[in-house]
């Protein structure tokens, strides 16, 4: 009996673009959007094992087998789904992606006609066989036959060139051979990808000699990707026989209707094939509808690599690009794995990746799911300038930093609209005026804030902060006013649900307990407080901790059956 599939049918299907199924922290995840994920894990409850499956802030239970219950939930989505899925992806341990495979199968059989797919990452190459090939155009496979896979997939695909990545757990002569038959198939594959496990035998040279004269690419991630691009004969077209379809495309009219049906990554693309082109997409501005925009250093990876920086760019449909930046300086680096993974720049790294930030998000009207920004002063000060240059402020649901200061969060914050969530990290334990930033309007709209690695030096009683939903702060100081404030305040609110709030010197002091209702105390000298809230007819619980450095106002459902006892 499927458990939350009345949760995703809910769902417009153009909100859910794909479905992923992965593990994380011993519980599975259905992935069907960037908002939409549903948690899957097991309860013990004596010798009974429920499986608690949460989603959409609710959570239930259900008897049974945790991989049975989740498999069901696949198996309505997959057999009910009628539009194209932009990804289908399977991403656990073997023993549980055999299993979720098998339940795969046993959907797409049931189907009246085969699903549609854009890309998929599966364990074996049965469900291939059930889906669409029209309009599959990426692969991820870890079937352990090379040969068998790519005489398969040259047979079964309908004239689309693949973009086939391959999972494999060493990388042996014998798999090298079977790599190189690919690359004959340049009508059939449009990209191959090599992952592999473990260290390879094989040194750059001689992996440039076995393959020669075909070119690749090496990463040296975890684990290492070995990349293939190839080019169909045929798609060498000379200039004249070209030039009349590129005036073509070349036409406004044209090339809006062609925007509106293709996204960010391939728009740049498209950019590239003519300056005609090129010119024809920068006057029609098209929304690159991009979900999340990160930037971060390396050095939080590798601190061999000072001068390299991360920029990953997730768009709404799923899909993701990660781009490396780094100081062409690497380029000297003999035996260097990661030399054909990056863009290289000369002194202005920093500018350029800046400047490509301030070209992607140029015309993004759409809102942005989340602005993550891990990065220094000097570069925030910039990122800032290029928000304060657009021509409207640019619209994000979660802003994410990283920052030393205050004046790093108003470079950013004031030319934002407004903004949801806030989450503010520090590098180190700073003492943090609010007085300025809590007065921004995008303060004053978000509902939730949370500030890690700092101490507030204001009173609670003027940083804005009744408003909120959540909040996750720590004050230098909370005296007895404060939490009067805070009861008095919250219990008008229709909005509130959790402050968790922690003072370095709170100044509590027994007139407390004289204006608040009857006390209970706990085993750990905890103290517990319970009033009405009549907007919402739930309860305000107030819990004090270690003698009021640890303060937290939640919003329940009930009193406890034993409080009086």
């Amino acid at each position: 009996m499927a458990t939350a599939y009345h949760w995703i049918s809910s769902h417009p299907e153009e909100n859910l673009p794909g479905l992923a199924v992965y593990m994380k922290e011993g519980y599975l995840i259905i992935e069907l959007s960037n908002l939409v994920k549903i948690y899957y894990y097991e309860v013990s409850s004596g010798d009974q094992v429920i499986t608690r499956v949460k989603y959409g802030r609710k959570d239930t239970e259900v008897n049974g087998n945790l991989i049975q219950v989740v498999c069901e939930d696949i198996k309505e989505f997959l057999m009910n789904r009628k539009a194209t899925l932009n990804y289908l992806s399977v991403e656990t341990s073997y023993k549980i992606g055999d299993t979720i495979s098998e339940c795969m199968e046993s959907a797409l059989s049931d189907r009246s006609e085969k699903l549609r797919v854009k890309r998929i990452e599966v364990f074996n190459l049965d469900i291939l066989k059930l889906i669409d090939p029209e309009e599959l155009t990426s692969i991820c496979l870890r079937s352990p036959d090379i040969d068998e896979t790519v005489l398969f997939l040259r047979d079964w695909n309908q004239g689309c060139r693949l973009e086939v990545e391959f999972q494999m757990n060493t990388i042996s002569k014998e798999n090298m051979e079977s790599i190189k038959k690919w690359l004959g198939y340049s009508s059939n594959f449009n990209r191959i990808k090599i992952q592999f496990q473990g260290e390879s035998e094989w040194s750059q040279e001689q992996m440039i000699s076995f393959f020669k004269p075909f070119k690749f690419s090496i990463w040296r991630v975890y684990p290492p990707i070995i990349g293939f691009n190839l080019k169909d004969p045929s798609e060498d077209v000379d200039e004249k026989s070209s030039h009349t379809p590129m005036k073509v495309f070349a036409n406004p009219l044209l090339m809006e209707m062609i925007l509106e049906r293709i996204e960010w990554f391939d728009i740049q693309r498209l950019r590239k094939v003519s300056r005609d082109i090129r010119s024809c997409i920068d006057t029609l501005k098209p929304d690159p509808h991009i979900s999340r925009y990160v930037i971060q250093p390396w050095i939080e990876r590798d601190p061999d690599f000072p001068d390299t920086w991360d920029v990953i760019i997730y768009l709404w449909n799923g899909t993701k690009k990660l781009i490396r930046y780094r100081s062409r300086k690497f380029l000297q680096k003999e035996n260097d794995w990661h030399v054909n993974g990056f863009v290289y720049c000369e002194d202005q790294l920093i500018e350029r990746v800046v400047n490509d930030f301030k070209i992607n998000i140029e015309h993004q009207n759409s809102k942005m799911y989340c602005l993550d920004l891990k990065i220094d002063r000097r570069i925030l000060e910039m990122i800032g300038n290029v928000l304060k240059s657009r021509n409207s402020p640019l619209k994000v649901r979660w802003l994410r930093m990283r920052v030393i200061n205050e004046k790093d969060i108003m470079n950013i914050l004031p030319y934002l609209n407004s903004v949801d969530r806030i989450k503010i990290e520090f590098d180190s334990l700073l003492y943090l005026d609010l007085i300025d930033i809590s007065k921004l309007n995008q303060w004053k709209n978000a509902v939730e804030v949370n500030m890690y690695n700092c101490v507030i030096i204001n009173s609670i009683q003027v940083i804005n902060i009744i408003h909120l939903r959540k909040l996750s702060i720590t004050m230098n100081n909370i005296s007895t006013n404060d939490i009067i404030y805070l009861k008095e305040n919250l219990l008008k609110s229709a909005n509130f649900n959790k402050f968790n709030i922690r003072s370095f010197n709170p100044t509590i002091d027994d007139s407390l307990y004289t204006s608040l209702l009857p006390y209970r105390t706990d085993q750990q000298n905890r103290k517990y407080f319970y009033l009405s809230l009549p907007i919402s007819n739930r309860i305000l619980q107030i819990r004090f901790c270690e003698r009021g450095k640890y303060l937290y106002f939640e919003c329940v459902d009930s009193i406890p059956e034993n409080f009086f006892i």
